[in-house]
């Protein structure tokens, strides 16, 4: 019911506790209690208001929202009751003659994005498929606008909040395939919010392993996906500057990326962090801090789990969640990733390769040198370093902490510039990527690549 009817006739200025009278589909009155003081000296006895219409109806089938003639916005449910639904195969629901969905589980419902429709009329028809076929249909008015001569909606910002909130809330929902909703209702009209919803139910759900080849399939379908036979995988950069990566594996943890962070800023010195999902959605303002600094961000799992031991559909979610926390955390996404401690086999291969991901290792370790002193630690690395390395080192407890100032100071001496990963895979003549929040793929012809210490 709507009080807000009421609310608009004259004489009812102000929100007051309202009864109802009258049933469905006959004339309704919001009449204001005996007893309310304002009774008398605010408001009429009662307010009439337009009949409320009912579900539409055809046999076992009920459309249950939205009702015939009602006026919607935003993001709506679909809704369908069926009687008697082993007598039928299945239930589809189409808007303007275009399948938005198919199912034959309980509930059957999609849910329809009316900003992506034109505002007036439009269609729904439902239809279940059995031994006979029941079809309804009503029509809706879609009103996106706040009224005319007024500014829409922020229809960007709408359509990025309930895709998200969409996707989140999607597997929470009673048994339904979820995989033919999106599919039928998302992947023709919008296969960016299909994939979207894919990983984020995906990431929420491990359990999900029957969503891993459709979301497979849509990274393919939008070019995303690199053939892992030419997968580049990369130990060092391009030469010809004098550029080094440092990169930084696990964390974020206050107690190292704080003191880390503040001195590359010191050098003016860029770094490229591969960081664990579950410490990055314990320390969110550490990741967007790494980012306001103009670092990258790369993934190196959920859980740092040896990916070599997991299947594929398990290295897939590791990999996955990770990506959607840093998603929202950044705005952006990182195509970059490396294997917790090194452990890579074809299936890992395969597995990131299908969803975009580059594998970044390094040619010096300085982990390597932690035996020696910082000092000392720092000029072996130097005595091995040449242009284009790339560095490996650790936002966590090992030697990088007391190694890192002397180390910036050598390179800085030396003449190096200490760049991003990304930077470094590309010429030294192309524009630097630290303002783009996305990496591209690369042709495995501009990498230089060799074996480096583990």
């Amino acid at each position: 019911l709507r009080p807000k009817l009421a609310l608009s006739t004259p004489g009812l200025p102000l929100p007051l506790p309202l009864a109802i009278e009258g049933e469905p589909g006959s004339e309704m009155k919001f009449v204001i209690p005996e007893r309310d003081p304002l009774t008398e000296t605010v408001a009429p006895r009662a307010v009439t208001a337009a009949p409320l219409a009912e579900p539409a109806r055809m046999g076992p089938l009920t459309l249950v929202s939205p009702l015939a003639g009602e006026v919607v916005s935003g993001r709506i449910p679909i809704r369908i009751e069926l009687r008697q639904p082993r007598s039928y195969k299945y239930v589809t629901i189409s808007i303007d003659g275009q399948l938005k969905g198919m199912t034959n589980r309980e509930p059957f419902y999609v849910v329809w994005d009316t900003t992506q429709a034109a505002d007036g009329p439009h269609e729904i028809r439902a239809k279940a498929f059995g031994g006979t076929e029941v079809e309804i249909v009503v029509s809706v008015t879609v009103q996106n606008l706040v009224s005319a001569g007024r500014n829409p909606y922020d229809v960007a910002h709408y359509r990025t909040t309930s895709r998200r909130l969409g996707g989140l809330l999607m597997h929470g929902h009673p048994p339904i395939s979820v995989e033919r909703l999106m599919l039928e209702a998302y992947r023709q009209q919008d296969p960016e919010q299909a994939l979207d919803m894919y990983e984020r139910v995906l990431a929420q759900d491990p359990t999900r392993v029957d969503l891993v080849p459709p979301l497979l399939a849509l990274y393919r379908e939008q070019g995303l996906a690199l053939d892992p036979r030419t997968i580049p995988e990369p130990h060092e950069g391009i030469p010809g500057a004098r550029r080094v990566a440092l990169t930084f594996d696990d964390g974020p943890r206050p107690e190292y990326t704080t003191p880390i962070l503040d001195l590359l800023r010191r050098y003016e010195a860029r770094g490229t962090f591969l960081v664990t999902g579950r410490m990055s959605e314990k320390h969110p303002e550490l990741i967007k801090a790494i980012a306001a600094d103009g670092h990258e961000l790369g993934n190196h799992t959920y859980n740092h789990l040896h990916l070599d031991t997991l299947s594929r559909a398990e290295v897939i979610y590791e990999v996955l969640k990770t990506k959607v926390i840093l998603d929202d955390l950044t705005g952006g996404t990182s195509r970059l990733f490396r294997p917790p401690g090194g452990h890579y086999n074809q299936e890992v291969r395969e597995s990131i390769a299908a969803m975009g991901f580059i594998p970044v290792f390094w040619s010096i370790n300085g982990g390597s040198y932690s035996r020696l002193a910082p000092a000392e630690a720092a000029a072996a690395i130097m005595r091995r370093l040449r242009d284009g390395a790339i560095l490996l080192l650790h936002n966590g407890g090992d030697n990088t902490l007391p190694l890192l100032p002397y180390l910036l100071a050598e390179l800085k001496e030396a003449g190096y510039r200490c760049v991003t990963v990304s930077d470094l895979l590309r010429s030294p003549t192309e524009a630097p990527v630290l303002a783009r929040p996305s990496f591209g793929p690369l042709p495995p012809s501009q990498l230089q690549g060799y074996a480096g210490d583990e």
